[in-house]
């Protein structure tokens, strides 16, 4: 005849369990290390400070990772670093390269070099005005050319004229603190001259134009 032991049942309590969850949840050692793959900044905004600045600022209710990456893409192209500031920054100041429509984007860069979920800002346009040129007849042979409102972009100062209607050709470049420069001619005629910016990137502005002058 087979006997029973009787069973002794004890409460057991689990740690870290709340009564009204049918799920187990535990204290995590590191609180920055939840939800990594969901956690990223929102509400990424970009706002002008003046022609070739802006600040890009962000909001982030988790903070995982070890840095915040700010990233800038001008005009459809490839995506280049703008900044990578400390966890808890929420926001940064870039000097664009150029004119042209942005999408600024941020991510936390996480405990393995890794990055985290990338947020995306709405485009941001800049754009760059052209110069204001005019042109004096100095004597038969020179004609003086000045100009204003370069963009803060300008690493050097280009001047291009025509004559009679022909195509513009180069005339001088000069460093980007130049306001004005008197050109010698190559006989009478009616001349227009044009001024544009060259930027960072060797590329040229927009150009203002002068208004036709006679020389006779």
């Amino acid at each position: 005849m087979r006997r029973f032991l009787p069973v002794l049942m004890l409460p057991l309590t689990l740690v870290g369990c709340q009564d009204s969850s049918p799920l187990l949840s535990f204290e995590r050692d590191n609180p920055y290390d939840v939800g990594i793959s969901e956690a990223s900044p929102t509400d990424v905004h970009a706002g002008r400070l003046s022609e070739s600045q802006v600040v890009v600022s962000w909001q982030q209710d988790k903070r995982p990772g070890i840095a915040t990456v700010l990233e800038y893409q001008r005009d459809g192209g490839s995506f280049h670093l703008g900044a990578e500031v400390g966890r808890d920054v929420q926001s940064a100041t870039i000097v664009l390269p150029g004119p042209g429509s942005y999408i600024f984007r941020v991510a936390f860069r996480l405990s393995d070099q890794s990055l985290g979920v990338y947020r995306y800002s709405t485009p941001y346009v800049t754009s760059m005005p052209p110069p204001s040129v005019s042109a004096t007849v100095r004597d038969s042979a020179t004609v003086h050319v000045a100009w204003q409102n370069l963009s803060t972009w300008t690493v050097a100062v280009v001047v291009e004229r025509n004559r009679n209607e022909e195509p513009f050709v180069v005339a001088t470049e000069l460093s980007k603190g130049a306001v004005s420069v008197d050109l010698p001619i190559t006989g009478p005629g009616k001349y227009t001259f044009r001024v544009a910016a060259r930027l960072n990137d060797g590329s040229l502005g927009y150009y203002g134009y002068s208004r036709p002058i006679t020389v006779p």
